[in-house]
């Protein structure tokens, strides 16, 4: 009778197992296709968002990307160059600037040497994150904003500023060189699909990380794109010079 009941036994923690296996697969297919039909649509809005026109708006807003030894990286300075073209065009009288602390000077001085008065520009902070300068953007209260950023970040904002109830138009610069490499695009997709559902999360918790400078470094060492890393991670830092040791001549 015990032989029959740990026969009964083993066959049912087997099949036990064999469930628990069955649904560990049908959940990770179904994140994994959540995961590719997400990146299908922020591919095709980025694409359709990089073709539109921009519109006129009360003031633009230049989300921040990382800086390396004091001047912008390859993507920032694409926004700022954008921003900069929609600011001469007359789309809007004003440039918000709002990133880190690090970067905010750095986007600042940019747009001055690119033609545009010190007192048509403003430091929107806190801008930690974009959910940070969304807030901003709200508090500030210009009206209608221009968004500049990548194609791959425009989703994000939209749905933060309608989640913050911030009119804002997205404006994305066209892609850099960078982007255009296949692994490039697929990590900024990935990470920004994450980003996404992190932002769909109840703010109570959201709000309690400060990615920092980490938001602009992963992607870049994902990537391998060491023009988007910071100088203090990729090592384009300049090394202090090694020390010989000293030797000292033998006086006779």
């Amino acid at each position: 009778m015990q032989q029959v009941d740990l026969a009964a036994g083993r066959r049912r923690s087997s099949l036990a197992r064999r469930a628990g296996v069955r649904s560990a697969i049908i959940a990770a297919a179904a994140a994994a296709a959540g995961l590719t039909l997400g990146w299908v649509f922020l591919h095709a809005r980025s694409e359709l968002r990089s073709m539109r026109a921009t519109p006129f708006g009360d003031a633009i807003v230049v989300f921040g990307a990382a800086v390396s030894g004091g001047r912008p990286a390859p993507e920032l300075r694409s926004r700022l160059d954008h921003a900069a073209g929609l600011w001469h065009a007359g789309r809007a009288p004003e440039v918000i600037v709002s990133g880190g602390e690090d970067e905010m000077p750095v986007m600042r001085g940019y747009l001055v040497a690119r033609g545009i008065p010190a007192a048509a520009i403003t430091d929107g902070r806190p801008g930690f994150n974009t959910r940070a300068t969304v807030a901003t953007m709200a508090r500030l209260d210009r009206g209608r904003y221009v968004a500049v950023s990548s194609a791959y970040h425009s989703f994000r904002i939209e749905s933060e500023c309608r989640r913050q109830g911030v009119p804002v138009e997205c404006s994305a610069p066209p892609p850099t060189r960078a982007l255009r490499r296949p692994r490039v695009h697929t990590v900024r997709f990935v990470t920004e699909l994450v980003g996404s559902a992190w932002y769909a999360l109840p703010a109570w918790i959201t709000r309690r990380v400060r990615p920092g400078q980490l938001r602009h470094t992963l992607p870049g060492l994902l990537a391998g794109d060491r023009g988007e890393v910071p100088g203090w991670v990729s090592g384009a830092r300049k090394r202090s010079p090694s020390r010989r040791p000293c030797t000292r001549r033998r006086t006779r």
